[in-house]
């Protein structure tokens, strides 16, 4: 899945937050492990993903530590990739990437 991101205070360290929405159909949980990466990078990162109605969809809230450890400004795009499926492979959703304002 591609979001946009959005870096808000107060969230805690390796914690993001996504629209339920974005997670439809893919074997995403709430609180469940996901890998970040920002677009066309190398490393990744492994984050706790919250599930929130609060959220806007295509966008993805992190903290400002965890977007350092990425090296990701507000508004990049980053790729989410969740944990194994049952057959062992990594799940990725895939969601068009919203529009630049």
């Amino acid at each position: 899945m591609f979001l946009r991101v959005r870096i808000e205070q107060g969230i805690p360290k390796l914690l993001v937050k996504i629209n339920p929405a974005e997670a439809n159909g893919a074997s995403v949980r709430n609180l469940g492990e996901v890998t970040l990466k920002k677009c066309g990078g190398v490393r990744g990162h492994v984050a706790v993903l919250h599930l929130s109605n609060a959220v806007a969809r295509g966008e993805l809230l992190m903290s400002l530590k965890l977007a350092e450890l990425l090296d990701i400004e507000e508004d990049e795009q980053v790729d989410v990739f969740c944990q194994q499926d049952k057959e062992g492979s990594p799940a990725r959703i895939r969601v068009p990437a919203p529009s630049t304002r």
